[in-house]
């Protein structure tokens, strides 16, 4: 067995695969250390031969084949980097594979790493390609690039991203123009949701918490190819609410870095509205003592200034007679009515605060009734929808009812009235009765 380890490596990968394959079955019966032969091949041999499919195919074949017995070894969590440059040069051909297998490369030290490595594959895609045509060495007199370069080309783990991923991607956005990228672009999307969806399902509550502040972190850090940059948003914005949903707790302990993030109204257009209005909601739905004990007076008003602030910022923009270039491409009804409703129910867990929102929500009414810069039937819409939560605050124990959805009593969530489409008719009747007392 060692005179044939000896013999094979990059001479003959696809005999040296074989030798692993059985020692990794039979390495009682030998008595083998196989630990060389692994950093040899999944460490060195793979990191030159990303490019031939066959031994590509043969090694995913085997590690799906053999996940148990590997599972018990380093090979997955320390090399899964290799993985991705197969992937990263071949797509298309390797998805369904990586799939499969890439719940083994999920692990409290690597998880992190891994969704930063996702993200970046287009990089990585452009990397291989300028290694394989011999044009990384255009890079060779600048150190910040042969370093960058080094960094997403590297044969095993360091347990997390660096600091200068703008530089990166701005050293590898003129190299766009492949279909190869393109191809892994559109793959990205499927490997990001599936790794999301590993680590939101764990049990460890420390690694959903560091991977919601690094979604939250990377959608605005974001590899400039325009479809790329949409389909990753709109996965990020499911997971941040799929993770908010099991994990409420993550509004206390996330709450600075959601803060920032809604106070910024850049991120309210484009293909950030669906995070960005996913987060507000979650804000009323979770920010509430009832769900987590520290969740207590200053944090409420944090997030009730927080809102406000935007409110107040939007309504002023829409009130001139031009609306800055920063403010355009908003969906103002679904923005602005999403605010709101988020602020009443916030209203609700702290009474504190329901005069301030009363006078704000007076003031939406009648500037948006009287206002022209917007069409029509959206300022109809947030007038109404004002309204209706002006009018349910008048009577504090009928908006507690109809905007929590947490049982004081039980301190379990609830169907809430606003939540539940079977109740809409029963809610109208209780706004009517109020506008007519």
């Amino acid at each position: 067995v060692k005179r044939l380890f000896a013999k094979s490596s990059h001479s003959n990968p696809h005999l040296y695969l074989s030798l692993i394959k059985f020692v990794v079955f039979h390495g009682d019966v030998v008595v083998y250390d196989i630990k060389p032969a692994f950093a040899s091949f999944f460490g060195t041999v793979l990191a030159d031969l990303f490019h031939d499919n066959l031994l590509c195919l043969q090694v995913f074949n085997f590690c799906l084949e053999s996940a148990r017995e590997l599972l018990k070894t380093s090979v997955f969590t320390t090399y899964f980097p290799n993985f991705l440059k197969m992937v990263a040069w071949a797509p298309r051909t390797f998805c369904a594979e990586m799939l499969q297998l890439l719940p083994t490369f999920v692990s409290v030290q690597t998880h992190a790493e891994l969704f930063h490595a996702i993200l970046d594959l287009p990089c990585l895609s452009i990397a291989l390609e300028l290694r394989v045509s011999g044009n990384d060495k255009l890079f060779a007199g600048n150190s910040l690039s042969g370093v960058l370069l080094n960094y997403i080309l590297r044969n095993e783990g360091i347990g997390d991203t660096i600091d200068r991923l703008s530089d990166l991607h701005t050293l590898l956005e003129k190299f766009t123009d492949s279909v190869r990228v393109s191809e892994c672009a559109q793959i990205v999307p499927l490997l990001l949701n599936n790794h999301c969806s590993i680590v939101w399902d764990s049990a460890d509550y420390t690694a959903v918490l560091r991977l919601f502040l690094y979604m939250l972190d990377r959608s605005s850090s974001l590899f400039n190819i325009p479809s790329y940059v949409e389909d990753v948003r709109q996965v990020l914005g499911d997971q941040i609410l799929l993770y908010l949903e099991r994990y409420p707790q993550l509004i206390v302990d996330a709450h600075k870095e959601i803060i920032e993030f809604v106070g910024n109204t850049r991120n309210m257009s484009g293909s950030k509205e669906r995070l960005y209005l996913h987060l507000v909601w979650c804000i009323g739905e979770y920010a509430s003592s009832k769900r987590d004990a520290r969740c207590d007076a200053e944090l409420l008003l944090r997030y009730h200034m927080t809102l406000e602030a935007v409110l107040y910022e939007l309504n002023r923009e829409l009130g001139s007679q031009t609306i800055d270039a920063a403010f355009q491409g908003i969906n103002y009804a679904r923005t602005i009515c999403s605010l709101s409703v988020s602020l009443a129910k916030l209203t609700t867990n702290s009474q504190v605060m329901l005069d301030r929102v009363w006078l704000l929500l007076s003031k939406m009414a009648k500037q948006y009734t009287e206002s022209r810069t917007l069409p029509y039937n959206t300022r109809m819409a947030i007038v109404e929808r004002v309204m209706q939560l002006r009018n349910t605050l008048k009577q504090s124990s009928i908006a507690a009812t109809v905007l929590t959805s947490v049982d004081a009593k039980q301190g379990a969530a609830q169907p809430a009235l606003h939540a539940d489409p079977s109740s809409a008719l029963e809610l109208a009747r209780i706004i009517d009765s109020i506008r007519l007392s």
